[in-house]
């Protein structure tokens, strides 16, 4: 008997339940005040790009404009940021599809950090005041790498990458880049 009392009693709140008019329902709540909103926006498909693009260093002046180079030659991935003389916030993620071997930040007294997270995530934001900063990656058998960078807290603007020896820039950001 109490187990049919049970199954009766949730059936009439459940009815009880479906039945109330939208309009005397509980409003969704919103955020607390400075509380990030929560999109459920899809996030960016990255854009191709040919390995080929990153052989050899491109040409540039550290310190002469807002830029973040990147490429790759025998000692392996690298990426520079320069200012032109005024602080610059640079952030990005590179998430790899091998294990990092190594990670160098190149001006490890300035302020800024670079991590890896795990063994296939690496992350980076810096304050550039003057001059360059940058990273060196070792990754034995990279084949692709996903790059997302950031300038002053926005996707950085395309013309301020560069790529390679040819200084190329991507057709967006994040970039999936298919490593030679």
């Amino acid at each position: 008997m109490p187990l049919r009392l049970a199954v009766t009693f949730s059936l009439v709140v459940f009815m009880f339940a479906s039945s109330v008019p939208s309009w005397a329902q509980t409003p969704p709540v919103a955020p607390a005040a400075g509380a990030p909103a929560k999109t459920d926006a899809p996030k960016p498909k990255p854009v191709p790009v040919a390995g080929a693009l990153l052989r050899g260093k491109p040409a540039y002046t550290p310190g002469q404009k807002v830029g973040l180079f990147l490429w790759q030659d025998t000692e392996g991935i690298h990426v520079r940021f320069t200012n032109a003389g005024k602080p610059v916030l640079f952030e990005g993620r590179l998430d790899l599809d091998r294990p990092l071997k190594e990670l160098k930040r190149i001006d490890e007294k300035g302020p800024g950090w670079a991590k890896n997270n795990g063994d296939r995530i690496v992350m980076f934001s810096t304050t550039l005041r003057e001059g360059e900063d940058g990273l060196d990656l070792k990754v034995p058998g990279l084949r692709k790498m996903l790059v997302d960078l950031k300038i002053d807290g926005a996707p950085a603007p395309i013309e301020q990458i560069f790529l390679g020896e040819k200084s190329a820039s991507p057709t967006g950001l994040p970039m999936q880049i298919a490593v030679p």
